[in-house]
């Protein structure tokens, strides 16, 4: 608050005309709550009649109420990001100028899904009122897991009570898929072909994304006398999904004069992951 006018003057001619001081709120940006102050008013013995000199000081107190609430503006409260690396962000600011630093810590991120920075946002009483962002970025994985949605908390802590007392803020994250489930089967020289003289021939079998569990996959080569097969199943895992199996087909002699005949190699998957399934 501020006084006006600071000082007043009366003589032999204005002593018992009344004056008035003004008392003017001043706004802070602080939530400090309702304030008190003093008015002080003092004869000046220098410029004053002697007997006036010991005139006790008179004192009006003075309320100034607040009009600021401590609070934290939150801009965005859920964030969606692609695999593919895209980015989201949410932003957010001190409703009033703290006294003392105001620190936000960021948690709860699956590293697998996502990454965020920074880690720690501070407002001080120099920048309560910038907002500052905090940045999603999708993180790729190999697996066909859909879409996965997390929470990012924001923690604050401060040495002033009232933001120290704040809740934490929560922005749900989704990181959408960019990978599809599925087999590549690949023929050498675009085609399988074998003679019964014996001659071999390879298909080559690979996952096309990390799966969540074992998948079998079983080869059949069933009622043909043209031709065999050299294992009966392949199995991936987590950690040998994109190494490439091979299946070698071999010609088997049937003494018919048949002429060139087709059989066909069933690749049937079997797995608890259901996208495989």
């Amino acid at each position: 608050a501020v006084a006006s006018p600071t000082t007043l003057t009366f003589d032999a001619s204005n002593w018992d005309i009344s004056r008035t001081v003004t008392i003017t709120g001043v706004n802070d940006d602080l939530d400090d709550g309702t304030t008190v102050s003093h008015v002080i008013v003092s004869v000046n013995d220098a410029l004053s009649d002697d007997t006036w000199d010991d005139l006790a000081d008179q004192s009006v107190t003075v309320k100034t109420t607040d009009d600021d609430t401590a609070g934290i503006t939150l801009t965005g409260t859920s964030v969606t990001v692609s695999e593919t690396g895209t980015t989201g962000s949410v932003s957010l600011v001190l409703d009033s100028e703290p006294t003392d630093a105001v620190t936000f810590t960021v948690s709860g991120v699956d590293a697998s899904e996502a990454s965020v920075a920074p880690t720690a946002v501070t407002f001080t009483t120099d920048n309560w009122n910038s907002a500052q962002d905090v940045t999603i970025t999708g993180v790729n994985d190999e697996a066909a897991d859909g879409p996965q949605t997390f929470e990012v908390t924001l923690s604050p802590t401060s040495d002033d009570s009232a933001y120290d007392a704040m809740t934490d803020l929560v922005v749900e994250v989704t990181t959408t898929d960019d990978d599809t489930a599925g087999v590549t089967v690949s023929q050498s020289d675009g085609s399988t072909v074998v003679s019964e003289a014996g001659t071999t021939d390879v298909v080559s079998v690979v996952l096309n994304t990390e799966p969540t569990d074992v998948v079998s996959i079983t080869v059949d080569l069933a009622g043909s006398d043209e031709a065999s097969t050299d294992v009966a199943e392949l199995t991936f895992t987590t950690t040998n999904w994109n190494a490439a199996q091979d299946v070698t087909v071999t010609g088997l002699n049937d003494d018919v004069v048949d002429g060139d005949q087709v059989s066909t190699v069933s690749l049937a998957v079997v797995s608890a992951d259901t996208a495989y399934a």
